[in-house]
């Protein structure tokens, strides 16, 4: 993974929580904020995990190593409710926890589809409910993870394109209530990012690989980092005036559309 920038004290004062911030984007979210000021609890469903992330973090000492079952409501509001308790202030929340399963949709099952919906779209709604108590009063920003399929046909992964499209609403919906109390709440929606979860898979399946590449402008796919540090700048008050339109980290794949240009 990048180094990530620590030319700044844009977090400085700043503390909060991330679910699904063991691996992957969440955890280079969690390296960001940390070089930029900022305090934070990462969170998963792996004590192991949580724990590896707090000492990676140098916040072992500081804080405690929770625990969280993302498709369980009560669970996360104890996550938050800890998480506040041992940070003294919640400024900023991020959800990253989710799950993509492959298959036709015309074999798509009903208790697949619940899971995916528990986990990428009512996880991100009951985060959300459990931070607001917090915030109301002092504001503060509420960052949801969708993705490209948030907001086109993904084939061959219906759950994860149905529930990310649900997730997208549970963040514009938040964002439209929520704004009154200057709460942001803004849904990222990634390209193809490498992470140790999927790099195999992208290696060895070559032809897909390249396809992707050759949907992104940018003509690479992305790094965990370069999420993390978008998502990092949006939980500062440098974003101030952003809440509810979807940021796109992508490389510029959602604006290439079917048929790339190739010049000799």
């Amino acid at each position: 993974m990048t180094q990530p920038n620590n030319s700044t004290g844009l977090l400085q004062g700043k503390s909060g929580l991330i679910i699904g911030g063991t691996s992957g984007m969440g955890l280079a979210t969690a390296h960001q904020i940390v070089a930029w000021g900022g305090r934070v609890i990462p969170a998963s469903s792996n004590p192991q995990k949580v724990e590896a992330a707090l000492k990676e973090l140098g916040q072992a000492e500081n804080f405690p190593a929770l625990t969280v079952d993302a498709k369980d409501r009560q669970s996360l509001e104890e996550c938050v409710t800890k998480a506040v308790q041992a940070l003294g202030q919640l400024d900023f929340v991020c959800y990253f926890a989710g799950m993509l399963r492959s298959g036709p949709v015309e074999k798509l099952d009903e208790a697949l589809l619940d899971e995916a919906f528990a986990l990428n779209a009512k996880g991100a709604l009951w985060t959300g409910q459990a931070a607001f108590p917090h915030m109301k009063e002092r504001g503060g920003a509420i960052i949801i993870i969708g993705s490209m399929s948030s907001h086109f046909g993904w084939g061959g992964t219906p759950s994860y394109s149905i529930t990310k499209h649900a997730t997208l609403g549970v963040a514009v919906n938040l964002a439209n209530e929520w704004g009154q109390y200057g709460i942001r709440v803004i849904p990222v929606s990634p390209g193809v990012i490498i992470t140790d979860l999927n790099r195999d898979i992208l290696t060895k399946n070559k032809p897909r690989t390249d396809s992707f590449i050759t949907r992104t402008p940018l003509d690479r796919l992305g790094e965990t980092n370069e999420v993390g540090s978008v998502v990092a700048f949006l939980c500062s008050d440098a974003a101030s005036y952003m809440s509810g339109a979807p940021v796109f980290v992508d490389g510029g794949m959602s604006v290439r559309g079917a048929y790339p240009l190739k010049f000799d």
